[in-house]
């Protein structure tokens, strides 16, 4: 496996080429996957638009960067691309088309999903119709930044700006996990006791809006008394559910997007189980650029580096916005974990799996997600 610029391509060295993964912070012209695919009929290429930069062997940068798996690798892929512009319901769509591209008497290992914003746990649920929990998703939304007028998912020639792209794949050479982004609990918990879609309506029975304010000691007062868009520092206060873990409790997070001054409510960017307990959990800086690197080095400390041939990470843009000037140190992080692995990473608004292997795939935010790739047997 390699990792390619798009802007330099070099086309020449490749080996029968059957994968194209690319990570992208602008429009791929649609000239350049026609020339591509013309060259080597039996590629597929897929990717998705990521904020602010792409991690890369050169480091975190702006542009088009492509994981190339080639024939003698081996893989056993088959990605569905999924436009729900014209449905009303994406969880059947999802199903019904799961279900139409079904392998007889076969299983994928893992689903990889890259979707667009506000789809994915109806997405999820309609993996979950086909495949039981044995399947385990993992993947990220697509985003965007000022420079790129919208957010999209592709596969070949079809660029989705409503949709997902979902990868199955039928071998175990993808191990995949996905943690908290560097953040720790505070004292401060309660319940959920009404939410309805993305929007948390009340905390203990409490307006959230009110109880969020005295968690974070009136640091945004002005913005929830007056409703709208909470500032990029509410990413450094996320909400979290704790979770049980063999190694201990971590905390799938959701991050606070807006408030609704006259219901006192919090929009949220992903859903709020009603019943159970949230926590207010605390970032900073240090934490959120050390984080992902450390995720690396724990997760090769499990598996055997020597037979990993490459990894994917998919790092929150909300984490991103924050430390945006340090992100080409999180880049070197990585990179000093994982040594000569070749990587490939974006930066999401959102991120889909399960912390604990036996728990189930759920959507969250200010997360890590790393896929480690051994080579096949």
């Amino acid at each position: 496996m390699r990792i390619i610029n798009l802007s330099s391509l070099n086309m020449e060295t490749w080996i029968d080429p059957q994968y194209l993964v690319v990570y992208t912070t602008q429009v791929i012209p649609p000239e350049l996957l026609r020339e591509i695919q013309a060259r080597f009929p039996r590629l597929t290429i897929l990717g998705v638009s990521s904020y602010h930069g792409v991690f890369s062997p050169d480091g975190f940068r702006r542009g088009s960067y492509g994981f190339l798996m080639e024939g003698d690798e081996h893989f056993d892929l088959a990605p569905l691309a999924i436009d729900f512009s014209s449905s009303s319901n994406p969880r059947l769509q999802v199903r019904e088309t799961l279900t139409k591209s079904r392998r007889p008497n076969m299983t994928p290992h893992t689903i990889l999903m890259h979707a667009i914003r506000g789809y994915e746990e109806r997405i999820i649920e309609g993996i979950h119709d086909v495949y039981d929990q044995s399947v385990q998703i993992f993947g990220s939304t697509a985003a965007h930044d000022k420079f790129l007028d919208y957010p999209f998912v592709f596969l070949g020639e079809t660029f989705l700006r409503q949709g997902v792209v979902l990868t199955l794949v039928y071998s175990d050479q993808f191990m995949c996990s996905i943690t908290s982004g560097g953040y720790l609990p505070t004292q401060n918990s309660g319940t959920i006791t009404a939410a309805q879609g993305r929007t948390l309506l009340t905390i203990d029975a409490r307006p959230a809006a009110e109880v969020y304010n005295e968690w974070t000691h009136g640091l945004f007062e002005d913005c929830i008394r007056c409703g709208g868009e909470l500032p990029r520092s509410a990413a450094l206060y996320p909400f979290g559910r704790p979770l049980n873990t063999p190694s201990g409790t971590d905390y799938w997070l959701t991050h606070p997007r807006s408030i609704h001054s006259d219901l006192g409510s919090i929009e949220l960017y992903s859903e709020p189980e009603p019943n159970t307990t949230i926590i207010l959990t605390r970032g900073n800086v240090r934490q959120l650029i050390l984080h992902a690197g450390n995720v690396v080095r724990q997760a090769l400390a499990i598996h055997n580096k020597a037979s990993i041939v490459a990894a994917f990470v998919m790092y929150c843009a909300g984490c991103t916005s924050i430390i945006a000037e340090n992100m080409p140190q999180v880049c070197r992080e990585m990179q000093n974990a994982l040594g000569d692995i070749p990587f490939l990473g974006c930066t999401s608004h959102g991120e889909q799996g399960r912390i604990a292997p036996t728990g189930r795939d759920s959507h969250g935010n200010m997360m890590v997600v790393l896929v480690l790739i051994k080579a096949s047997r």
